[in-house]
């Protein structure tokens, strides 16, 4: 299964970084399915034609989808349903709309300048508008931020801004519940108890995964830490809901004698470990890092129920090969290959028999720190060499401390207000301490390690 996955997405990789679209004939892809099902010799080769054909798939379902030349720059007008939570900035609002007319994508990205201040965008709310849509396309910097990989990641298919005349109105609400509703609720509620405090943003980004109040001065310590994937709940948040949960309803399980007569404790841990995780990946809107951390979880418990033990690569492959079928765009995030690095560093170092186990999580820290080095190098061209250190006393902080604590104060909103009070001040005290830490280590004169890294290098490092 390994080789399997590693020749799955040698492929896909190779198709992505073409300029153009290379089309496999249909009888290679023909034989390399019969070759695949019934010879063992030449079986890396079929998967790596059927990789490249679906990927090519993929990418034209991309390019088909992409803004027709006669709607660049000219006014026009549209409907359709808000997606996901709006951002509101100081004077703008950006949004996700998905359009009704079939010629256009099937998700744009609008911003709305200068709107009234009254406004208010929901998730689900049906529009109508004027816009000036152009191309998905943006600048790419090396160690910056790709703007146009982004928007191919999201399936954003234009970009565009909301003319002020005729004016926009909203022909209807949100007819049935939307998920997103519940969490810009949440957010406000966290915004409600936190009135006063300047860690509001961290709040809502480790419960919501909406990051628009967090400051730039917190996401500068964050970064100057290398501890800025703390706020994005992705694997290691989703991991660890399913663990809670395993562990929560084994122990429920194991006080119904009755119960366990017609399902195995396993069985109950296991449903409970994927119910929990998908509550906290519906939290963050199910975005892409969390489809993808919800999948690993999925596949690992899984393969915890099977009659036949499965090894942790072989499922880390597995989960890696389904995600590069079905999104081979994925495989342009630096979350991608950061989720799947940090998983399998734990499960090497977890086998590893260490002369002092008590000391372990402690290696196992500063192995993720160090082993995801050569990633954060290819795709920013900088890693702050305090990083292991700073994510030494952060993970667990956050993760063992903060998210539980977070979680009860959410939970606490729905019977008591006094006892969320005093869970939100807890909280609120935790993230001072956190800040405080990161500040403490920013101080410290050691440098951060910036490199123009080429290929070369790369394997050097790794």
């Amino acid at each position: 299964m390994v080789k399997i996955a590693i020749t799955y997405t040698v492929g896909c990789l190779w198709v992505l970084q073409q300029q153009t679209l290379y089309t496999v004939p249909v009888t290679a892809l023909i034989i390399a399915i019969f070759v695949l099902l019934f010879f063992r010799l030449g079986r890396l080769i079929a998967i790596l034609i059927i990789a490249v054909a679906i990927t090519h798939w993929h990418g034209q379902q991309h390019i088909d989808s992409q803004l027709s030349t006669q709607y660049i720059n000219t006014p026009i007008s549209i409907t359709g349903y808000i997606i996901g939570i709006p951002e509101r900035r100081d004077h703008y609002i950006r949004f996700l709309l998905a359009p009704d007319d079939p010629r256009l994508p099937p998700k744009v990205l609008l911003s709305w300048y200068y709107p009234p201040e009254d406004l208010l965008i929901n998730s689900g709310e049906y529009w109508q508008m004027t816009v000036k849509l152009k191309p998905a396309t943006g600048l790419s910097n090396p160690g910056g931020f790709n703007y146009e990989q982004w928007l191919v990641q999201q399936g954003i298919g234009a970009t565009g801004y909301v003319r002020q005349q005729p004016i926009p109105f909203k022909q209807r609400h949100a007819q049935t519940f939307q998920i997103d509703n519940f969490r810009q609720l949440l957010a406000q509620k966290i915004d409600d108890k936190l009135t006063s405090s300047p860690y509001i943003g961290l709040a809502q980004a480790l419960t919501t995964g909406i990051q628009q109040q967090i400051p730039q001065t917190q996401w500068q310590q964050l970064s100057q830490t290398g501890t800025q994937h703390l706020l994005a709940i992705s694997g290691l948040h989703i991991g660890l809901a399913a663990w809670l949960g395993y562990l929560l309803f084994g122990f429920i399980g194991s006080r119904f004698s009755s119960l366990l007569i017609y399902f195995p404790k396993p069985y109950i841990s296991a449903i409970g470990g994927t119910l929990c995780a998908i509550a906290y990946a519906a939290l963050a809107g199910f975005s892409l890092p969390t489809q993808r951390a919800l999948l690993m979880v999925v596949i690992f418990m899984l393969s915890m129920l099977s009659s036949k033990p499965i090894a942790p690569p072989q499922r880390l492959a597995f989960a890696a090969l389904v995600i590069a079928i079905m999104d081979p765009f994925a495989l342009l995030s630096a979350s991608f290959y950061l989720s799947f690095i940090a998983v399998a560093i734990i499960l090497t170092v977890m086998s590893t028999h260490l002369p002092k186990q008590r000391w372990q999580w402690l290696f196992i820290h500063f192995a993720i720190a160090l082993g995801l080095s050569p990633i954060l190098l290819l795709f920013f061209q900088e890693t702050p060499l305090i990083s292991p250190l700073a994510n030494l006393v952060a993970v667990p902080f956050i993760s063992l401390i903060v998210v539980p604590l977070l979680t009860l104060a959410c939970l606490s909103l729905l019977f008591s207000t006094l006892v969320s009070d005093g869970l939100f001040q807890i909280v609120d005290l935790c993230f001072h301490l956190f800040i405080t830490t990161l500040s403490f280590f920013t101080s410290l004169p050691i440098p951060t390690l910036s490199v123009n890294l080429t290929l070369t290098l790369l394997i050097c490092l790794s």
